[in-house]
């Protein structure tokens, strides 16, 4: 299992997402977070089983949720470089270095 770290950009992203969903339903919210929990695990056990966005970013969809997990593989760990809304913005987030 590969180590996995959420950049700041990453983290601010997910308690924005976690935030709008809690505003409407803490249910959801709570959903929300396992679908996170869930990708970053599939993530963390197999990091090159998931598609390439552009290289070198790969991406791993929240199930039932509008979300992509964009992450690189670096020499010691697995860094999530975005939160990403899968409609909104796309790519914006490819300049980031950390």
């Amino acid at each position: 299992m590969t180590d996995v770290v959420l950049s700041a950009h990453a983290e601010l992203e997910y308690e924005d997402a976690y935030d709008w969903y809690h505003r409407r339903s803490p249910r959801a919210a709570a959903r929300f977070e396992r679908a996170a929990h869930v990708a970053i695990r599939m993530i963390a056990d197999a990091p090159e089983a998931f598609p390439f966005y552009e290289e070198p970013f790969r991406y791993r969809p929240l199930k039932r949720f509008p979300y992509l997990l964009v992450y690189r593989i670096r020499a010691n760990d697995v860094q999530i470089v975005a939160v990403a809304h899968a409609s909104r913005r796309p790519g914006y987030w490819k300049n980031r270095e950390s």
